[in-house]
């Protein structure tokens, strides 16, 4: 990965990952703020942007426009471009208890791809890709669902996408490889990492890290 701040010995290498979550053009004052923070603290700039094509259904990403073309400039730069969910908000209604307490307890209602069926997970993950690919250019590296919560819909619609990289803080091993030896964070074959995370906290716009 190109966000490689230091690594350790051999057998013991960490992988240092930056990211923003919850990018828009409603949040895009405070990925600025958080930008030039992180730049002021010196080391690789290179981050992983977690993209939200219509946050809240209230800032839509549109090819041509002003954040749009800022988006690519990033991704120009080195940034990595990961698409996150599509509204971001959870609207579905929880059959499995299982589900009701992870939507209620891990996120504030913002598990979207919790409850999402296969067909729907699938079309807003491949129209997702296809506008973030559009924007900047090139392939999205990866796909990061809302709060990391992905339903069977949503792991299903994964699988048939085939993006390159997925992250979920419940699994063990890569997505698509019974036979993977587990590690942490970012699932990536044989890249053991460790991630630290920039939140927006876009209701109030307090950064949090």
């Amino acid at each position: 990965m190109s966000r490689r701040f230091s690594s350790m010995a051999a057998d013991h290498a960490r992988t240092l990952l930056l990211s923003i979550h919850d990018v828009s053009p409603r949040s895009e004052d405070a990925v600025l703020r958080l930008r030039e923070l992180i730049a002021g603290s010196g080391g690789n700039r290179s981050l992983a942007l977690l993209v939200v094509p219509n946050h809240w259904g209230e800032a839509p990403i549109h090819a041509g426009s002003p954040f749009a073309a800022r988006l690519r400039s990033w991704a120009e730069q080195g940034d990595e471009i990961f698409l996150h969910g599509w509204f971001h908000r959870d609207t579905a209604t929880h059959a499995r208890p299982g589900d009701r307490w992870r939507a209620r307890w891990l996120t504030a209602g913002e598990g979207e791809f919790l409850g999402l069926e296969q067909a729907e997970a699938t079309r807003l993950m491949r129209d997702g890709r296809s506008l973030l690919e559009d924007v900047t250019g090139r392939a999205v590296a990866g796909f990061v669902a809302p709060a990391w919560l992905y339903g069977s819909g949503a792991r299903a619609a994964l699988a048939e996408l085939d993006f390159p990289l997925a992250e979920d803080q419940e699994l063990p091993a890569p997505l698509f490889d019974d036979d993977a030896e587990p590690h942490e964070g970012l699932l990536i074959p044989g890249h053991p990492v460790h991630c630290v995370l920039a939140f927006l906290q876009s209701d109030n716009g307090v950064l949090q890290r």
